[in-house]
């Protein structure tokens, strides 16, 4: 049950007025120090498309499981901020003893960076 595990994040959440948003304008979250994370091919992920459930990513031949020890992420929610815009920046390991490093950047609905590098 989703609602009884641990966090493995804290932030907080900016609205202009809660009784009438349908959401936050702005939510700023950062890592406890470890916060799970999952990286697949492009092509299991497409193949997986239009949905993906967390058995089928549990299942894809490509899947690495790491843990972020540094991980920040930054919203501001389309439909509801004047500019959406999405940043998540995190760093970590996985099982092997490799470092990665993750960022992500949307804007306006767009992607506009993506890098995800190994060592």
């Amino acid at each position: 049950m989703i609602f009884s595990c641990p966090l493995t994040v804290h932030g907080f959440e900016l609205w202009d007025d809660p009784a009438i948003d349908a959401g936050p304008g702005q939510s700023k979250l950062e890592g406890n120090g470890s916060v799970p994370v999952r990286f697949v091919s492009v092509d299991d992920f497409r193949a997986a498309l239009p949905g993906l459930t967390i058995a089928e990513l549990q299942a894809m031949p490509s899947l690495i499981q790491g843990v972020a020890t540094d991980f920040e992420e930054t919203l501001h929610p389309m439909g509801i901020a004047r500019q959406s815009a999405l940043s998540i920046v995190a760093s970590g390991v996985v099982p092997d003893g490799r470092t990665f490093h993750f960022v992500a950047i949307e804007a306006a609905g767009l992607l506009r960076h993506v890098s995800i590098t190994f060592r």
